[in-house]
């Protein structure tokens, strides 16, 4: 873990094709989520894939789009 200025950054993951688990239980336990890179469509059609915007639905952290 990386802390600085009293944040600590734990290791992230990554969540692409070769991700096992895309449980709502495993995207919960997360504090940020940063939506990010690539092809805005096939982005799309991942996110669709695995039912992101319902697992996000009731997320209380923080969420980055780029």
């Amino acid at each position: 873990a990386v802390k600085r200025d009293g944040f600590t950054c734990q290791p992230f993951e990554v969540w692409d094709h070769r991700t096992e688990d895309f449980s709502k239980e495993k995207l919960q336990s997360y504090d940020v989520i940063w939506l990010g890179g690539g092809h805005v469509p096939t982005q799309n059609r991942f996110f669709q894939e695995i039912s992101l915007r319902e697992k996000m639905e009731d997320f209380r952290g923080i969420v980055i789009g780029m």
